[in-house]
């Protein structure tokens, strides 16, 4: 996990732990002395609530701010005072947003002639005749219309899914990309 070591400061004992993992320093100080923070100047403590009647006496500092939150918990055994758990602040990515769901369309492989084949058999000369006013073409009504039809004709050719996407999520990890890893005998893992 880390890197270990005790020492002996004056009337207090401290063990230090050099954290990869989450790249902090930590010290534990078991002391009789009531404030170490000026012998300690970069570091900061977590413990805030007492640990036995009005006192604090378990200190725990780390190199980072508000990296961790203490929480009470009961005596262990026989012993004078409270147990304390250090709880990370750091909520992951995957917590502190919730996955979405989104509308995607797919297309089949033989949706692209059936839809050229749609268009060959339109006659779009209607939709030019249906914009006329007034001797002109309105040009809004006449772009609306083809494009209603595009789309219409479209949808019947296409069919949608919805999906979830994971705030983790690699956009460009898609289901092309997987095949062709996998036919190429590369392991890809998707979370």
């Amino acid at each position: 996990m880390g890197e270990t070591g005790s020492n002996c400061l004056g009337n207090s004992m401290f063990w230090f732990y050099k954290r990869k993992d989450l790249k902090t320093d930590q010290l534990v100080l078991d002391t009789k002395c009531k404030k170490s923070t000026p012998c300690l100047p970069k570091f900061y403590q977590h413990v805030t609530i007492p640990t036995r009647g009005n006192n604090t006496l378990d200190r725990v500092y780390t190199n980072k701010r508000d990296a961790y939150r203490a929480v009470p918990h009961p005596h262990l055994g026989f012993s004078d005072h409270i147990s304390i758990m250090l709880v990370p602040a750091y909520r992951p990515l995957l917590r502190r947003h919730t996955p979405t769901q989104r509308t995607i369309t797919v297309w089949p492989s033989d949706a692209v002639p059936a839809l050229q084949d749609c268009f060959q058999r339109t006659d779009w000369q209607i939709f030019r005749e249906a914009a006329v006013r007034e001797g002109e073409v309105d040009l809004e009504d006449y772009t609306s219309a083809v494009l209603g039809y595009i789309s219409k004709c479209t949808e019947d050719v296409t069919s949608t899914r919805t999906v979830t996407e994971y705030p983790n999520q690699k956009p460009w990890l898609n289901a092309e990309v997987q095949v062709s890893a996998e036919s190429q005998g590369c392991c890809v893992q998707v979370w």
